[in-house]
């Protein structure tokens, strides 16, 4: 009999922190199962179809760049939200947990504090030896040194160890996070997540550009941008995934654009299921810097642009672009390289960029598996 772990994912704008946590379980499910806890929006269809995986879905809560986080229909305060959410943990999480994996927190997520101090709880009730553990992306960075100071003392009280999602070749959580060296002890690097695909790097790159801006929350003006130079590019297809939260105005001046020129070589989503293999057929990625979109370039070894969200609250897309650009895997564009002439010239360039020949640890899904057994195998002295 497996022994069973509850995955705690709560995606409150985009949808990486929900990708991400799929992509774990994926592996995590070869060993155990697993019940996965999700709390953001449900208008994306992700899940894993296996015997050894269940789908609990928490009354949802997501974030508004106008109304903060906040129930997506309206109709229920977020304190509402929070009630119902502790009913449903009490009343669906009946299992004996030999782990308990908290995606982000508390390294973010921290209007869940009580919640998730809850989880903690209940599960060790079942089981005083259930193991807690964060997992977190390669950057953190929080400048409110009072959250920093309650971040700290919750790993060192609740937590048994601290996954951090990177190749502490390229950055390691002490470089966003200074305060991690006083629980040096629990970090563990698993390495990049990325989907368990296999790439065949065999297949012929073809002359397509993929332009994406994750969930499309925001984004406008850069997909905006990246249009007008579309006529520069008449070899080329452009493949515009705009995400499922897109403005509807986005899409209708890219439809505009497209019937402007016929043929056109625009090509219009809303979400791209087979991303990865898209990406792997095309010539040049257009992209945020976020993580999951980042690890997928990585993956399909795909040359790429960024443009990085900046967040004067996290500037983490800003720190994982450079880093990656520092060694070549990828250019940063900044706000004055989306003029039309500037960037189809550094299209142009990345079009013909050699590829680093580095290599990158992108096993941090299955590492996750692995150090989880690890932990265990410690704790029954094994």
């Amino acid at each position: 009999m497996k022994a069973r772990g509850l995955y705690w994912c709560q995606h409150l704008l985009g949808i990486g922190h929900l990708v991400r946590g799929m992509n774990v379980c994926k592996s995590l499910i070869e060993h155990f199962d697993i019940d996965f806890l999700q709390g953001g929006p449900q208008d994306i269809d992700l899940s894993i179809q296996s015997p050894n995986f269940k789908h609990l879905m928490l009354p949802s809560l997501a974030n508004f760049p106008t109304g903060g986080v906040r129930d997506p229909q309206g109709r229920y305060s977020f304190n509402e939200i929070l009630e119902q959410r502790k009913e449903f943990i009490k009343k669906n999480l009946t299992e004996n947990y030999a782990f308990f994996i908290c995606e982000t927190f508390p390294f973010g997520k921290f209007p869940f504090l009580s919640e998730i101090l809850e989880i903690i709880q209940h599960v060790k009730k079942k089981n005083p030896r259930c193991l807690i553990i964060s997992a977190c992306r390669d950057c953190v960075a929080v400048k409110e040194q009072q959250i920093v100071q309650a971040m700290v003392e919750l790993i060192k009280d609740y937590f048994d160890g601290v996954l951090v999602h990177s190749d502490s070749k390229i950055i390691q959580l002490e470089e966003t996070f200074p305060r991690s060296c006083e629980f040096a002890d629990k970090v563990l690097y698993t390495g990049i997540v990325t989907s368990p695909k296999k790439i065949d790097f065999k297949v012929k790159r073809e002359k397509r550009i993929v332009v994406s801006i994750g969930s499309g929350v925001v984004g406008e003006d850069f997909v905006k941008a990246v249009a007008s130079v579309n006529t520069f590019f008449p070899n080329y297809e452009f493949i515009f995934s705009l995400g499922p939260r897109s403005p509807p105005s986005l899409k209708k001046v890219l439809e505009t654009m497209q019937q402007a020129i016929l043929p056109s070589n625009i090509k219009i989503f809303s979400f791209l299921n087979d991303f990865e293999d898209i990406l792997q057929q095309c010539a040049l990625s257009l992209s945020f810097a976020g993580y999951n979109t980042v690890a997928d370039l990585l993956h399909t070894r795909t040359p790429a642009l960024v443009y990085p969200l900046l967040s004067m609250v996290n500037p983490e897309q800003e720190i994982r672009a450079k880093k990656f650009a520092e060694r070549g895997f990828l250019r940063v564009l900044s706000q004055e390289d989306l003029k039309p002439q500037r960037l189809s010239k550094i299209m142009r360039e990345a079009l013909e960029m050699p590829y680093p020949s580095l290599e990158i640890n992108l096993n941090g899904a299955e590492r996750t598996a692995h150090e989880i057994s690890r932990l265990l195998n410690l704790l029954s002295g094994k």
